[in-house]
């Protein structure tokens, strides 16, 4: 059974000890001295192959829309703090419990179709004076590669007698066992960004085919360097490439775990920050989510990539 869920690396190993002996105590020999064998790899399950039910934490970005206000308070949750994802397999149900502590159960009655395919869920519900939409994506890198572990969700609840929305963007996956995230070497990552942007009172869309990143980590000190070109279209249409200048934006990975999180301040960001994860093996792909901040300017979305090549 395919499923587009989020799941955990599952580790298993064992390990049994034995002993025997007889005669007297004088006729026992020595035990032999034995060395302890390397510490097993970590498996991990490809999202496609989960089965069962599944919870998963997430690196989130919240912010809410008022009206035709621009967006605002943008907040981003680091990994393992952000909004929560459960899935239930008896009945196929979704339950999405945000940041702030509400939650929202989707069964496939709720898929829309039209805008549903094989690398993408969406769902639309309303009830009780609000309308709740939702997502869950496969990523691709510019090479067309579609990731194994990770995946990008969205969710806005919106009032309908308000008509103010709490947005949420997250990232979640099957997270890199923190003894296996690389302790050392250097490593690029094929990414592609996704998400809009504002300049003045004007929305743009992202062009994730046209838009750009860099993202390039080093294990041995836990540093990050990124820096997102932002190419995208508005009214004049998808082929406007209106290109919005890059964001630069430096991190840490968190100590003890797959997660990480940093700040943009270069480029044509004065502020804004971003918080993701690793996912898969050896830190094979990663995730995040981010808000841009500049001069009348401003960036929201989420970014996926897959590791290229570790480098001592």
């Amino acid at each position: 059974m395919k499923r587009l869920l989020l799941g955990g690396a599952a580790i298993g190993s064992m390990l049994a000890l034995s002993a025997c002996g007889g005669g007297t105590v004088a006729s026992i020999p020595a035990p032999p001295v034995s060395t302890p064998g390397p510490t097993p790899a970590p498996t991990y399950t490809r999202i496609d192959d989960l089965a069962g039910n599944q919870t998963f934490q997430t690196a989130t970005l919240a912010f809410t829309v008022s009206g035709n206000s621009k967006p605002a308070n943008h907040s981003t949750n680091n990994f393992g703090s952000g909004s929560v994802i459960t899935y239930n397999a008896t009945n196929d149900r979704y339950t999405f419990t945000s940041t702030g502590g509400s939650a929202q159960t989707f069964f496939p009655s709720d898929i829309d179709p039209v805008n549903s395919d094989g690398d993408t869920i969406h769902w639309d519900k309303s009830l009780n004076g609000s309308r709740h939409i939702a997502t869950l994506t496969v990523p691709v890198s510019t090479t067309g590669i579609k990731l194994s572990y990770t995946r990008l969700g969205t969710w806005n609840q919106t009032d309908t007698n308000s008509g103010v929305q709490q947005v949420e963007y997250f990232i979640a996956g099957i997270p890199t066992v923190t003894s296996d995230v690389p302790t050392t070497g250097t490593a690029n990552y094929n990414a592609r960004i996704y998400g809009n942007v504002m300049l003045g009172d004007t929305a743009y869309s992202l062009s994730f085919l046209d838009s750009s990143m860099d993202f390039d980590v080093d294990f041995a000190s836990g540093g990050i360097n990124t820096a997102l070109t932002f190419i995208g279209s508005g009214s004049s249409g998808p082929n406007s490439g209106t290109n919005f200048g890059t964001a630069n934006g430096t991190g840490m990975i968190t100590a003890g775990g797959p997660g990480f999180s940093g700040t943009f301040n270069g480029g044509v960001a004065t502020g804004g920050t971003f918080s993701g994860a690793f996912f898969g093996p050896q830190a094979a792909e990663f995730g995040l989510a981010y808000f841009v901040t500049g001069n009348d300017f401003l960036a929201q979305g989420l970014a996926a990539g897959i590791k290229t090549e570790l480098l001592p």
